[in-house]
């Protein structure tokens, strides 16, 4: 078996994983996203490009995710 598209990216540092899964969560809670369904998966997938486009930060992994679901984030404002 060929290995996937994702084992040919650089692993996170420790700090970075901390912020990703805070991120998650916070994106999760903003948008009311059971962690076990689709729209969980794909805010995960989401928070994970962005990692790997470089952001580590956790707020604006937070900003960005819910900002791409179309959420704005500085309104407080729940996606329509």
């Amino acid at each position: 078996m060929q290995p996937g598209p994702m084992s040919h990216r650089p692993a996170f540092d420790p700090d970075t994983i901390a912020a990703m899964g805070a991120a998650f969560d916070d994106v999760c809670r903003a948008l009311a996203a059971d962690r076990r369904d689709l729209a969980s998966r794909l805010i995960a997938r989401r928070i994970i490009e962005l990692a790997h486009d470089g952001e580590h930060d956790r707020a604006r992994l937070c900003r960005a995710t819910l900002s791409y679901f179309g959420f704005d984030a500085s309104s407080g404002e729940a996606p329509v």
